[in-house]
């Protein structure tokens, strides 16, 4: 059959048109699943549902296991002192997703059994990660709930 072949090239051409339609969009695209706590300050966000621990009133401690931190969300008052130990077989670091929002511990001095500290000092949700073992919104992540104290 000689048309089999224009009809199949016709249809990939309207598909490809049909996906490049999309593209060039400066809007950005809402993620999908479920709510989150987002503050705009920092648009960070902690999924709604998550089991956020409760770690006011306390001295924060976050355990960092290869690969995550436990726990990963954590409410915490502002201007208090959380202590981060590497709990784990490899070097790990604590870097904000937004720049300037806690100064980072360097992976340079927080190699198995280190310890590092941060002070995250207003209000809001503050997302971190590892970037060894992750990125912003994906692998080794948490978040903070940080309220006033």
């Amino acid at each position: 059959m000689p048309t089999t072949r224009p009809l199949r090239l016709a249809a990939v051409l309207v598909l490809a048109a049909g996906l490049l339609a999309g593209c060039g969009d400066d809007e950005a695209a809402e993620p999908a699943g479920d709510a989150t706590t987002t503050t705009a300050a920092t648009e960070a966000t902690i999924p709604a549902g998550a089991t956020v621990a409760d770690l006011t009133g306390a001295d924060p401690a976050i355990s960092v296991i290869d690969n995550s931190f436990e726990p990963r969300y954590a409410r915490v008052t502002a201007g208090a002192t959380i202590t981060f130990t590497n709990n784990g077989d490899v070097k790990h670091n604590v870097t904000p997703v937004v720049d300037g929002a806690f100064t980072p511990i360097d992976d340079a001095d927080f190699g198995p059994g280190a310890t590092g500290t941060i002070v995250v000092a207003e209000a809001g949700v503050v997302a971190y990660y590892c970037t060894i073992h992750g990125t912003p919104r994906n692998g080794q992540t948490g978040a903070f709930e940080v309220v006033a104290g």
